[in-house]
């Protein structure tokens, strides 16, 4: 179709859909072919603290519970995340629970030797023990594993469950864990969920951020490698 007639060179912008909505803060760094994201939150860049307990990858749903016997908001920073400080109170949780996951991916820095990631009442668990002295201690539904290889225990960095491996970074430091059981509690974030108000292994470092998904994301060696860099992007 051909329009005739001058051209309005001072025409006002027209409103889009996008300008209406918004773009959001974050984008999918999170997102792997073939598997499904049940949750993850960016707490590194972030435009509030408010912000850090949204599920971005479904923000209907798994919001962020702060604190857990006396809830209190954990020190943040744009800049650098979540900064725990092995305070009980001082401590996140996802309604999202241990059963449902198979894989988990999160960034950290300046992390003491204390600390943990997940849940775990006993055995089997899921969660990352940051608190010993050489190497990581992991449940992935599974009795305790011990990470080996040429970085066996960081205080910075990302670390990664996938179903029944787990890796520092892109390395992979533990492989084949035997299936134990499902843990059915919700999921600490810097800490170690034991029960319904209870917590141990409460983190001392930053944190940037994580994601939990329901299926292994190492499948395809190229987009766990991809993953691994859009987190450390952030």
């Amino acid at each position: 179709m051909i329009i005739s007639g001058p051209i309005n060179t001072n025409a006002q912008h027209v409103i889009s859909q996008a300008d209406i909505i918004g773009e959001e803060w974050w984008d999918d760094w999170f997102a792997v072919p073939g598997v499904t994201c049940l949750a993850a939150y960016q707490a590194k860049g972030a435009p509030s603290y408010d912000d850090t307990k949204t599920n971005i990858a479904d923000p209907d749903n798994y919001e962020l519970i702060g604190g857990t016997d006396s809830p209190s908001p954990v020190d943040w920073d744009a800049s650098t995340g979540w900064q725990f400080d092995g305070v009980l109170a001082k401590t996140l949780r996802t309604p999202l629970t241990a059963d449902n996951v198979i894989s988990m991916i999160y960034r950290f820095s300046g992390m003491s030797t204390t600390g943990a990631t997940g849940a775990a009442d006993g055995v089997p668990g899921f969660v990352v023990l940051h608190n010993n002295a050489d190497h990581f201690v992991v449940y992935n539904h599974s009795t305790a594993q011990y990470s080996s290889g040429p970085e066996t225990k960081i205080d910075t960095g990302i670390v990664a469950i996938s179903d029944r491996n787990f890796y520092i970074g892109k390395t992979l430091a533990i492989s084949d864990m035997v299936f134990a059981g499902f843990e059915t509690l919700g999921l600490g974030i810097g800490c170690q969920v034991t029960g319904a108000t209870a917590n141990i292994n409460r983190m001392i470092g930053d944190f940037a951020a994580i994601a939990f998904y329901d299926d292994a994301i190492d499948a395809n060696t190229a987009e766990f490698e991809a993953l691994v860099d859009r987190i450390n992007a952030l």
